[in-house]
């Protein structure tokens, strides 16, 4: 990345594959467990109305899917079905204030990430926050806000699970085809504040590293297998009026 003066609270970066393997494949990448074992766990709900304070728990009253019957849109609380890794994606679009702005995302009432965001009077700006991490069968997640003045237009939230399950869970099957992908997933912050140039960047907060892939102290994740890779790469700046940019680099060639 290049900033120009200016400041990143947190940066996020974590990876999903659809791998497309070999029968002959002889890496060490993690191995999914077999076919019968495989469960959905995914949602996606919504807040499609105008929010103004503070709420500690944030209702999602628009749920337009809900794959496993984890999510209460009413109380706004996802409840793990099993042992896994969770994936969530948080945005927002907050409007026309110079206020500031905090929404988190809790496990059992413990703050895990923190989005922030704040504008110049009559602007927008739309924002996604990105968690991953590995849940216990019962933990809780849920979403909370404190708004100062600042109108909230929506809020979808989203999720989806690598579970590690035995073969008794009674979460719905999954359709996913046969035989055996690899499991390839990472999710990395950093939680410092950067100014100026940085190439690549460190990522030292790796909360979960499926396969092995990414190397936090480097910031370079090297892919284990062909595959269908997916990136997820979230940032905060801070409060200067300056040209700051990210790259994604793919063997050193910026791709976004």
């Amino acid at each position: 990345m290049e900033l120009k003066a200016a400041l990143v609270v947190i940066i996020q970066l974590l990876c999903y594959i659809t791998p497309i393997l070999s029968t002959d494949d002889t890496s060490q990448v993690e191995q999914n467990m077999a076919c019968t074992g495989r469960k959905a766990v995914h949602f996606y709900a919504a807040h499609p109305s105008e929010i103004d304070g503070k709420l500690e728990l944030i209702p999602f009253p628009d749920v337009t899917l809900n794959e496993g019957f984890a999510f209460s849109g009413a109380s706004g609380i996802f409840t793990a079905p099993v042992n896994g890794i969770y994936q969530f994606f948080f945005s927002f679009q907050s409007t026309r204030s110079n206020s500031n702005n905090h929404w988190c995302l809790k496990v059992n009432d413990v703050s895990k990430v923190i989005c922030h965001s704040q504008i110049s009077q009559g602007d927008t700006v739309g924002s996604m926050c990105t968690y991953m991490a590995e849940l216990a069968q019962n933990d809780k997640v849920t979403a909370n806000m404190e708004l100062k003045a600042a109108l909230v237009l929506i809020i979808p939230l989203m999720c989806h699970i690598t579970p590690i399950l035995s073969h008794d869970d009674e979460v719905e099957q999954s359709s996913a085809p046969c035989p055996g992908p690899r499991a390839v997933h990472f999710y990395a912050a950093n939680p410092s504040p950067i100014d100026g140039h940085m190439d690549p960047i460190p990522f030292p907060d790796v909360t979960v590293n499926v396969g092995f892939a990414f190397s936090g102290a480097s910031g370079i994740f090297t892919a284990p297998v062909n595959g269908i890779y997916q990136f997820y790469f979230s940032t905060q700046s801070g409060r200067d009026n300056m040209n700051n940019l990210w790259y994604l680099k793919v063997n050193g060639v910026s791709k976004v």
